[in-house]
């Protein structure tokens, strides 16, 4: 066979396979992302149950002290817990349930067939678990933090024993 000069003509070279994968996993995190928000049930265990059960023990049992040293109340203490509830909600609900889940609908089968990696599907899985879980922690931490302004207007000395249940909630923003 004759090479003509269109044969022999340089090519665009390829996009190297590290920003593909990139690529791929921001899609697929965005696509978990959108899947996930047309899932109403799952954003309400992973946002709204946690923010609830915080509100249901804050008002049965939230005024009583456990430190009197440091005057660290229920609610207090229990805000932390309960947004780390929300960031196993989120995570669990969307890692280890939505994938078997997409296991007995078939879908991995399918996306076998696509340019998807494994590995780009579970990263995408774990970018869009950790902004729901960085949602719910979000949303308590701010719904505790007004509710407890609120208290701390009415009772100025309070304030200085919500120092513990700030530093919690640092760390818990820093970690999810």
């Amino acid at each position: 066979r004759r090479w003509s000069m269109s044969d022999l003509a340089l090519r665009p070279t390829a996009t190297p396979p590290t920003i593909l994968t990139a690529r791929m996993v921001a899609h697929q995190g965005r696509h978990e992302l959108v899947s996930l928000s047309r899932e109403p049930l799952a954003l309400f265990f992973s946002l709204a149950f946690p923010l609830l059960f915080f509100a249901i023990i804050s008002a049965l049992v939230g005024n009583i002290t456990i430190d009197a040293r440091a005057g660290v109340r229920v609610a207090q203490f229990m805000a932390p817990a309960f947004a780390s509830f929300g960031v196993v909600m989120a995570t669990f609900s969307n890692l280890a349930i939505g994938l078997s889940e997409s296991r007995e609908d078939g879908v991995l089968k399918r996306l076998r067939g696509t340019p998807l990696t494994p590995g780009a599907l579970i990263a995408g899985r774990v970018i869009a678990g950790g902004a729901v879980a960085f949602a719910a922690v979000l949303l308590l931490g701010l719904v505790t933090a007004i509710v407890m302004r609120l208290i701390a207007r009415k009772h100025p000395g309070i304030y200085e024993a919500l120092a513990p249940v700030r530093r919690r909630f640092r760390v818990l923003l820093l970690v999810a």
